[in-house]
């Protein structure tokens, strides 16, 4: 699998929060595994699991469990998908081979299969748990904890930082089915056969991806446990992270400032 990137995660972040849903924390790299009651922090805008409330055998109840549907998306404008050939695969079957565009900097194209969102039962009485774990001194208070997450079974993942690149991807024909090669049937995993530009891809059909998590953390002020998402950022930061530079000046949102720092 690919390693962490921060110009690519400042991307992908920034694309999916602003464009599709600004109320989850995108995993990236989606293959990091994550689940309910695990706490942790982001460091240079990677999230460093620290432990899991039931490693210290903290009560901790069988998370709810909801299927999810497979989820598709490309950054508006920014994507385009070519039309697929036939190439003939050795030992009888066919492969479809296709070329992505991305037409400007900072895009992303996204599939993932479906798969379950796990969730803490009763969030209230877990934000009880938790203020009584901080304030006891049992769980550092600039810790946040997962109270539910996303995971697909499967998917293909691609972050382009230049416009004007090109990623050309081949599949089996039958795995992919009546979906053929496009953006959603990307998810059922993907090779990538050559590209103009360097990007940064990920794609397995079968290892399951961290799609979004949701965080509580402490809010020293309001003694509360709040929702730990809140990325913010302007065009110039996203513009500097892409650059490795920092911005003159640091946005609201934690994680997203960590990855334009150097």
């Amino acid at each position: 699998m690919p390693n962490f990137e921060k110009a690519s995660a400042a991307i992908y972040i920034r694309e999916l929060r602003e464009r599709y849903d600004s109320t989850v924390v995108p995993m990236f790299p989606p293959d990091t595994a994550v689940d309910v009651g695990d706490f942790g922090e982001f460091v240079d805008g990677q999230w460093v699991r620290h432990g899991s409330l039931r490693d210290r055998q903290e009560i901790m109840p069988e998370p709810n469990e909801t299927p999810i549907a497979p989820f598709s998306f490309a950054s508006s404008d920014k994507f385009e998908f070519g039309p697929s050939v036939e190439i003939p695969k050795p030992g009888g079957g066919t492969l479809l081979e296709a070329t992505m565009k991305f037409s400007e900097d900072r895009a992303v194209a996204v599939s993932f299969q479906g798969g379950v969102e796990r969730s803490h039962p009763d969030r209230p009485v877990l934000e009880r748990h938790l203020l009584a774990l901080w304030y006891g001194k049992r769980l550092g208070d600039d810790l946040a904890v997962v109270w539910k997450v996303r995971r697909a079974a499967g998917g293909t993942l691609v972050v382009s930082q230049d416009g004007g690149t090109s990623v050309s991807v081949r599949a089996d024909a039958a795995v992919l089915g009546a979906a053929g090669l496009s953006l959603a049937g990307m998810s059922a995993g993907v090779a990538f056969t050559h590209e103009s530009n360097a990007t940064w891809k990920l794609s397995t059909e079968d290892i399951p991806l961290t799609t979004s998590m949701w965080l509580l953390r402490l809010d020293p002020k309001k003694r509360e446990a709040v929702d730990g998402f809140g990325f913010e950022a302007s065009d110039a930061d996203i513009a500097a992270a892409t650059r490795f530079e920092s911005p003159e000046q640091v946005t609201s949102g934690v994680v997203l400032a960590q990855l334009e720092s150097d």
